[in-house]
């Protein structure tokens, strides 16, 4: 970079440059030097629940007397432009980085820090954006509140509308007699009814896994600091954190009955994705059995007839 390109960053290891037209930081620019991975940075869902969880602490820290009303409301309107997805592009950090996501914390420490500074107020990265907080408990609960806002978003409607189309279709065809097959050999007669309704169940039963495990998923790591005893964190911040999120979002979140345990462990977003998991297995048994009732129309199947909707080859169009 040429000078007129860069800026001079210092942070407790000394000097780096920083290009003049990014608002990240020291550590910022150090962990994009460090982790020149993949090339894959975090996904904006995650972004933009970082951005609410550190509007969060905001207000909850100006609540609890921590910190004054004009850093608080400073920090707190740039987190919220972040959580409704604008300066996505100051997050360049590769997805694999350090264990805890330190730097991804940092990242966005620092670019609230300097959008929020003016001449006559400093907001301080560490001080002022993290007060409280440390990355072991605020990525934990990014984690948790960016999956949960997805999946009550994106999901589950659609898996309400899957199944309910699956079960008028299967009413529609309830008298209609198909072969029934075992590894794809003729075996005793079943109803296209039936079977469209065996799917309808296999989304009905995913739709629960979900719905069992978004009370988990909505309890929370933030307040457990470092180690999960709360340490430089007020003793009521978590519950003041979780009560603006759903007074914001909707969601019941909650406080980690167990913050060493929320802080230590994945176990919960592990359990979410295993339900995607068994989803997407799902979904895919149901296309494949629509394949082969739809194969032919001359030598395969030919049980059904699905809509037609492009050529299939590129040498017999």
């Amino acid at each position: 970079m040429s000078e007129k390109e860069y800026r001079v960053e210092k942070d407790s290891m000394g000097e780096i440059k920083v290009p003049v037209d990014r608002h990240w930081g020291a550590q910022t620019q150090r962990a994009i030097e460090n982790f020149t991975i993949s090339g894959m940075t975090m996904p904006p869902e995650f972004l933009q629940a970082l951005g609410l969880l550190k509007w969060a602490v905001s207000s909850a820290n100006f609540d609890l007397g921590l910190l004054a009303r004009d850093k608080s409301e400073a920090i707190g309107n740039i987190a919220l432009k972040i959580a409704q997805g604008h300066h996505l592009e100051e997050f360049p950090v590769d997805v694999f980085q350090t264990g805890s996501a330190t730097s991804t914390n940092m990242n966005i420490n620092e670019v609230i820090a300097n959008l929020a500074s003016t001449k006559n107020l400093e907001i301080h990265p560490n001080d002022d954006v993290n007060m409280g907080q440390s990355s072991n408990d605020v990525i934990p609960t990014t984690i948790h509140i960016a999956a949960s806002i997805a999946v009550r978003s994106n999901l589950l409607d659609e898996l309400n509308h899957l199944q309910e189309t699956l079960e008028n279709k299967a009413a529609s065809l309830a008298d209609i007699v198909k072969t029934g097959r075992t590894h794809l050999m003729d075996a005793m007669p079943v109803t296209f009814g039936q079977e469209l309704r065996a799917w309808a169940n296999q989304i009905k039963a995913a739709r629960g896994q979900f719905e069992e495990t978004l009370p988990k998923i909505e309890q929370l790591a933030i307040g457990g600091t470092a180690v999960g005893t709360g340490v430089n964190a007020h003793p009521d911040l978590s519950q003041k954190v979780v009560a603006l999120l759903k007074q914001k979002t909707g969601i019941e979140f909650q406080s980690a009955p167990d913050l060493f345990k929320a802080i230590s462990s994945q176990d919960v977003a592990l359990e979410l994705s295993s339900n995607t998991r068994n989803l997407a297995v799902s979904l895919t048994k149901i296309s494949n059995d629509l394949r082969w009732m739809n194969s032919g129309p001359l030598a395969g199947l030919a049980e059904i007839s699905l809509p037609m909707l492009q050529p299939g080859s590129s040498i017999m169009p």
